[in-house]
């Protein structure tokens, strides 16, 4: 009976020091966002605009096709953080189309950038859909960040429309509306997945791209961007998590004491046959 109280004894000693904080949440607003306007030249953007567009216009295939991008910073979360749910809000406020549609999240695999272009993107016109002139450090279809000056000396995107993993993230399905700002939210394991492998590598953290459904044409979806002029329609992410707790020096000498105790009892202990 005595040995088995004092290993109990020590085995909290060594144990017990260690564990993780309550539970987190991180509100960020996106850090960038832009549009892949499709152009066999590249030389077109929506890097600054007040909306952002996925899906196809209206305009004919292929010149109709169009990405959307966003990114966040997650490098406030602590290192070894857990993450355990995360959530996106975005504003949908346009669409011809008549028939629910599928939007998707997928992780982006290279970095991009976004300048200053400005297709616009308000009012009832739908405006913004047909992008506008690339600037500098804007994404577009072909090049991850456009060399204004130079543009064919841009670094490209390995397969022209972004490098993605194509196993969705995540997915809602978004209806029909007109001129009206209303919420949606993505959310799930995917999305889990994705944001702890940036707080675990926060060098491959490029974000999202945001699929719409690319069957036929005239299914475009607007949503509002994070230069909108309503701060309550822009995107926001929301990530809860837990951090692991280190313990306080006092608690880290009483672990290591209990630690070697605990070994020099096993020995005893095997000694004498007990």
């Amino acid at each position: 009976m005595r040995c088995t109280t004092c290993a109990l004894v020590c085995a909290a000693l060594l144990f017990g020091g260690a564990g993780y904080s309550p539970a987190a949440e991180l509100v960020e607003g996106a850090n960038k966002f832009n549009t892949l306007v499709y152009s066999a030249t590249g030389n077109l953007s929506n890097g600054a605009g007040e909306t952002f567009f996925v899906g196809r216009t209206n305009q004919g295939s292929p010149a109709d096709l169009r990405r959307g991008l966003i990114q966040f910073d997650t490098s406030s979360i602590p290192a070894h953080s857990v993450i355990t749910d995360v959530k996106l809000t975005l504003s949908f406020d346009r669409t011809s189309d008549t028939i629910d549609r599928a939007v998707s999240l997928h992780r982006v695999l290279q970095d991009w950038g976004q300048g200053t272009s400005n297709a616009g993107g308000t009012g009832n016109g739908g405006g913004g859909g047909a992008g506008a002139p690339a600037t500098q450090n804007d994404a577009t279809w072909l090049y991850t960040f456009y060399n204004s000056a130079l543009p064919s000396a841009s670094p490209t995107w390995n397969t022209p429309g972004g490098d993605f993993v194509s196993t969705a993230s995540a997915s809602t399905i978004i209806g029909e509306i007109q001129n009206s700002a209303i919420p949606y939210t993505w959310s799930g394991p995917g999305m889990i997945a994705d944001v702890q492998s940036w707080v675990d590598n926060p060098g491959t953290n490029f974000g999202w791209l945001v699929l719409g459904d690319e069957s036929t044409n005239g299914t475009a979806r607007r949503f509002d961007s994070s230069d909108n002029s309503i701060g309550g329609d822009r995107p926001v992410l929301v990530i809860d998590y837990t951090t692991p707790v280190v313990p306080e020096p006092g608690s880290l000498t009483l672990l290591t004491t209990g630690a070697a105790g605990f070994v020099l009892f096993r020995r005893r202990r095997r000694s004498r046959g007990c």
